[in-house]
């Protein structure tokens, strides 16, 4: 699912995000950014308005940052946005995904199937398809940029629910998210580059101004996220994940079955045990 953010440079400002526009790879540059930002309505939800700086701690550079990014970009498209990077670049920050993703919807869930297990069959061909493609686009990145920093963040739930979407369940997305930022992990792991894991990131309905967009909310937690992570990780210290707590998500308890469901599907064979399960994740 696609991560729509733009990071902007404001004045004394490391990371901006002020409307939903798709990041890919964004190239940190240790200058003094230019320019102002205007403030966030955190309430707005709809996909455009203006985002506020983020202000440099005690101590800390400012820095600007060069959004390398096309909208609608896969996998594939990694390699011709690495060239545009600045070559002061101290950082490079990669989203990348989640339109691939989207695919989804229409081979993997979408379809009959004579077997639970043909229908799990499906989904592990697709995550190991992705893990191949992405391994190779991130081993490429990492012989590009040579000893400068690299961040890959992982998707995030859509919020399918919430907005009614009918052509994929909560559930069954979240699944495959799961399975994506698993495979996410591993190649940066091997790596040894950290984690942004959105998933712990987006984890209300308001930080959506659709079902698979952020909005200014959503976009600023985004980015306060991979500031942290730019500033503080000790990039010699090999993969961390962040951020690092594991928020409750208000995604995954939608897409809790009810105890009833629990119980009829032989899940929880105690009916009280399963209430209390079911009362347990739905927090």
């Amino acid at each position: 699912f696609p991560l729509p953010l733009r990071f902007s440079a404001a004045r004394g400002a490391a990371l901006v995000p002020p409307w939903a526009r798709p990041l890919r790879a964004s190239a940190v540059v240790p200058r003094a950014a230019a320019g102002a930002a205007g403030g966030l309505d955190h309430r707005q939800r709809a996909v455009g308005g203006t985002g506020r700086a983020l202000g440099d701690g005690p101590g800390e550079r400012a820095g600007a940052v060069v959004m390398c990014a096309r909208d609608g970009a896969m996998i594939a498209a990694i390699a011709g946005q690495l060239p545009t990077a600045p070559p002061e670049a101290t950082h490079f920050v990669v989203s990348v995904g989640g339109n691939d993703a989207t695919g989804a919807t229409t081979t993997v869930l979408g379809g009959q199937v004579n077997s639970a297990e043909e229908a799990l069959c499906r989904l592990h061909t697709f995550a190991q398809a992705f893990e191949v493609e992405f391994a190779a686009a991130m081993q490429h990145v990492v012989r590009s940029i040579g000893d400068r920093h690299l961040v890959i963040c992982s998707c995030y739930n859509p919020c399918f629910a919430p907005f009614d979407v009918q052509t994929v369940q909560q559930g069954p997305a979240n699944l495959a998210m799961a399975l994506l930022a698993d495979a996410v992990l591993r190649v940066a792991t091997r790596l040894r580059a950290p984690v942004i894991d959105l998933r712990r990131v987006m984890t209300e309905v308001e930080d959506f101004a659709n079902p698979i967009e952020p909005s200014s909310r959503g976009g600023l937690k985004i980015a306060q996220a991979i500031v942290e992570v730019v500033r503080h990780h000790d990039f010699t210290a090999g993969t961390a994940v962040y951020p690092r707590d594991y928020p409750e998500s208000e995604l995954v308890r939608l897409a809790m079955p009810s105890a009833q469901q629990l119980a009829n599907k032989g899940m929880v064979h105690d009916q009280q045990q399963a209430l209390s399960a079911a009362a347990s994740l739905r927090g």
